[in-house]
């Protein structure tokens, strides 16, 4: 009844709250419909649900996820949370209970998605599977999921499953913005390792969906920097992207190349430099965030388009001047350490909140190239490789920088 009352208060009217999707029953509320199916519990305590899916040959499934909603009708972004390889959803929220508590009340929507686990551990798509050039010729440690098996992806590097994750991400999101009123401009991803190297594939895969993207010990394999589709998007959306990367990593280093266990990664500078060509962002520069964990030895630096950038305090309206961000903190670690807790988390949520209070904004409109005609080309040509990782690489080389630079070799 507190938390009708409070809606009232808002101005909330009768209908408008079911339109929301908010069902009170004593202390507990209840999700509702739009393709999702959860259980009641009480309010602020997550809610496991399941989504329908179904993918050409590999037919229907039902997906599942946590998801935990704000004890009011949710007025706040949305964030998607990925765990890692082998990891679930209920251990991820877990490890992140204090980045939930806190974007609960604030009335953000926080859902934590559960990785297939087809014949093999758990995990996420990454678009990698059939490309045999993202592994050294003796990696023996590859596997092939029954998903990939059947749709006849299996190649000498095949390692995650073959659902197709982009799509049960943008659907789900559709899904959430439907059922709660939420605003499909502020849709935020968090991903840990095989999570966070989803979460890049969607930044790129997608390029309309995210507004900022949080990666934690994550990179992309080679030759996968750049997919196809975010450059010959007609809609390119900045994204604000937060990376977090231990300095003793050898299961994805954060200097590119080969892993202990035979895998080749993009280097964490061109990764970023990628996100910072395509938004316009400057040179970097040392930035120290208000949050930060001293005794990993936690060091930040930023790029950013526009004024008013920093990860520190931020009053006032300057965000709305701030069009892009682009942050990398390293500190002491290894593989699967995130640096302290709460601390880390609250340094997640402010960064986060900077992007939400800026708003998202647009790159420049395309231009008119007087060399093909008059057609309209976007400032950054579309590249468009074929072929294996190679080709793609090779294309993401001639990607220009800030300031016209090319991109650091390899």
């Amino acid at each position: 009844r507190a938390r009708v009352v409070r809606a009232k208060e808002r101005g909330w009217s009768t209908a408008r709250r079911r339109r929301q999707g908010f069902r009170w029953v004593g202390s507990h509320v209840r999700a509702p419909m739009y393709g999702l199916r959860c259980e009641q519990q009480p309010c602020g305590q997550p809610l496991r649900c399941t989504f329908p899916m179904r993918q050409p040959t590999l037919g229907a499934m039902n997906r599942t996820l946590l998801l935990t909603l704000p004890c009011v009708p949710p007025s706040g972004p949305l964030l998607l949370s990925f765990h890692g390889q082998g990891g679930n959803a209920s251990a991820f929220s877990e490890q992140h209970a204090p980045l939930v508590s806190t974007a609960a009340a604030r009335g953000w929507v926080v859902a934590f998605p559960d990785g297939m686990a087809d014949g093999h551990d758990s995990g996420w798509n990454v678009g990698t599977n059939d490309d045999s050039s993202t592994c050294l010729p003796r990696t023996n440690n590859s596997y092939c999921h029954a998903s990939c098996s059947t749709l006849r992806r299996c190649s000498r590097c095949a390692w995650s499953t073959c659902f197709d994750d982009v799509a049960f991400a943008t659907r789900l999101v559709s899904s959430l913005v439907a059922a709660h009123g939420l605003d499909a401009s502020r849709v935020f991803a968090l991903g840990e390792s095989n999570g966070g190297m989803l979460v890049h594939h969607l930044a790129q895969a997608s390029p309309a969906l995210l507004l900022a993207a949080v990666v934690v010990f994550a990179l992309p394999l080679l030759g996968h920097l750049v997919e196809p589709e975010l450059l010959a998007s007609p809609v390119r959306r900045t994204t604000y992207v937060l990376q977090l990367h231990d300095r003793n990593d050898t299961t994805i280093p954060w200097q590119g190349g080969r892993s202990s266990d035979g895998w080749v990664y993009e280097p964490l500078h061109r990764t970023l430099s990628v996100y910072a060509a395509l938004h316009g962002c400057g040179e970097p520069r040392p930035v120290e965030p208000r949050h930060v964990d001293r005794a990993a030895n936690m060091a930040c630096e930023e790029r950013s388009s526009g004024r008013g950038c920093g990860l520190g305090g931020w009053e006032g309206e300057r965000w709305e001047r701030c069009n892009a961000r682009v942050v990398a903190c390293m500190y002491d670690g290894t593989h699967g350490n995130w640096p302290a807790q709460p601390a880390t988390d609250q340094l997640v949520v402010d960064f986060l909140e900077s992007a939400a209070r800026a708003g998202r904004s647009s790159l420049p409109a395309p231009l008119e190239d007087a060399a093909s005609g008059g057609a309209r080309r976007w400032p950054l040509a579309p590249i468009q490789p074929k072929g294996g990782g190679e080709a793609r690489a090779a294309a993401v080389g001639r990607l220009p920088l800030v300031a016209g630079r090319a991109l650091p070799p390899l």
